[in-house]
């Protein structure tokens, strides 16, 4: 809260830029929080996935002995605090600096895209770090859905959807890991490296594609919702 959010809005004060426009506060039109809706409850499934191939069976015994005491930890935590501590703050407090303040910052000197890239990879290379480990395995999902992320508030012009759809994409992947015995009867478990049934994917590719449409129909073109420096 203090590094994401309080330090990018005492340096906007300190510079007197106007904290909504510089940040993106300004509320983007309705299709684009069904949008967000949609691309949130659909692109979990990509991200597990494309996660989840990457590991071999010996990296997953190695995940199990790195995070087996947090995992119980994890275990015995209520899922409303769950939800709340990892999906609701960490999803708010990474778009505010992620969106609100570096690509805000960088698109005042270069191309939307170029703000989207760079900002995404930088976003991808913060979730390698998990406690005090390096999780490599999460560098390129995460970063794909920074480059999500960051067109989703170049083009609505707002850091909300990008906070919804995150904080809904977080709650889903932390749901799953709290049911994982129902997951088990199932025939899925991501203990066991075990896959989503290929009908969850193909049924999730409705939503994302839905969901890029409602944003782009939703948002301005970049130029027209540039933001003041940061």
């Amino acid at each position: 809260l203090g590094l994401f959010v309080v330090f990018p809005i005492l340096v906007a004060t300190i510079a007197r830029v106007r904290l909504k426009t510089t940040f993106y506060l300004q509320l983007p039109k309705w299709l684009a929080f069904i949008g967000a809706i949609l691309l949130g409850i659909s692109c979990w499934t990509l991200v597990y996935e494309l996660q989840i191939s990457t590991l071999t069976e010996q990296r997953v015994e190695e995940l199990k002995r790195l995070f087996g005491q947090y995992e119980v930890t994890l275990q015995s935590t209520p899922l409303w605090v769950k939800l709340v501590c990892l999906a609701l703050a960490p999803a708010v407090c990474e778009e505010f600096f992620f969106r609100g303040f570096l690509l805000s910052s960088m698109r005042k000197t270069v191309a939307p895209w170029i703000a989207i890239l760079a900002t995404g990879l930088a976003f991808g290379l913060f979730h390698v770090f998990v406690s005090d480990s390096l999780f490599f395995e999460r560098l390129i999902p995460s970063t794909l859905l920074g480059f999500l992320l960051g067109y989703i508030c170049v083009r609505t012009g707002s850091i909300y959807p990008g906070m919804i759809m995150h904080v809904i994409h977080n709650g889903l992947l932390l749901t799953t890991s709290d049911y994982q015995k129902q997951l088990l009867e199932w025939g899925i478990g991501d203990a066991e490296q075990s896959h989503l049934p290929l009908s969850w994917i193909l049924v999730s590719i409705v939503p994302i594609l839905l969901g890029v449409g409602a944003i782009y129909l939703s948002g301005k073109k970049p130029k027209e919702s540039k933001p003041e420096s940061a």
